[in-house]
């Protein structure tokens, strides 16, 4: 079973220029998760929402990087029935003319 979570829209202090770390800004999170539906046994979406946007908001991060590995992790450690996640972050106004957006994937605890 795969979840899908797209377009979760917060505002949030990230970023390692001056003016990032003074104001907030928003962000996207996009998340994909595959993981082993039974019974009984589901994965909340609306859990995990609240997850990303509590832990991006309150980690102080610098670099998007940093915070995809530790909502990544986090994310992990909510079930044993998770197989993979993707996870991205934008940054839809840090740029005049772009997205900055970064992603990452795990499987089963391994980096990709």
């Amino acid at each position: 079973m795969r979840l899908n979570l797209r377009d979760l829209s917060f505002e949030a202090v990230i970023g390692v220029l001056p003016y990032e770390r003074e104001r907030v800004q928003r962000v996207i999170a996009n998340a994909e998760i595959d993981y082993a539906y039974s019974r009984g046994r589901f994965l909340d979406y609306a859990l995990v929402a609240r997850l990303i946007e509590t832990e991006i908001k309150g980690g102080g991060f610098t670099l998007i990087e940093e915070a995809l590995n530790a909502v990544t992790t986090k994310i992990l450690a909510l079930s044993a029935d998770i197989k993979k996640v993707k996870l991205s972050i934008e940054k839809p106004e840090a740029l005049p003319n772009a997205v900055a957006s970064l992603s990452l994937e795990i499987n089963s605890g391994v980096l990709q």
